[in-house]
């Protein structure tokens, strides 16, 4: 969620996303094939307090707000993560993807293992998310 008000042209306080992130390598992350964003009801996430989740298993992971009904991001683990990603063979300065995660046999790999939660409240920056020239933004990236 950004913390702009709910007028905000690219989405602000009414509206929350989950990501995963994944990938050979930071450059070939396909965040994007697992992106959602979810638009509060008839209200603003700031309105109040709000519980924020994550069902993990070895066949699907999600995220919800307020009530497993309310999910935001579902992702599950029919096939492996890397035919998903449609990875290049080789990454930009030529060297080979390998798809490592095939070693284990299992289709929710890399998510068979611990990984990093991040939760955040986006308040700037400029890696994008803030588009240039959209919503009165004072900076540019």
């Amino acid at each position: 969620s950004r913390g702009n008000n709910w007028t905000y042209e690219q989405g602000g306080n009414n509206i929350m996303s989950s990501a995963l992130h994944w990938g050979p390598d930071p450059a070939n992350d396909a965040w994007w094939k697992t992106n959602n964003k979810r638009q509060a009801l008839h209200t603003t996430y700031s309105s109040g307090f709000n519980t924020y989740g994550l069902e993990w298993s070895q066949k699907y992971l999600f995220t919800y707000v307020n009530s497993r009904l309310l999910q935001v991001l579902y992702t599950n683990f029919d096939k492996p993560l890397w035919n998903r990603g449609g990875f290049p063979d080789a990454n930009s300065n030529g060297t080979r993807l390998k798809n490592t995660w095939s070693e284990t046999g299992r289709a929710n790999t890399p998510f068979d293992q611990e990984f990093y939660l991040i939760i955040n409240l986006a308040v700037g920056g400029t890696n994008g998310w803030f588009e240039d020239g959209k919503s009165g933004k004072p900076w540019l990236d």
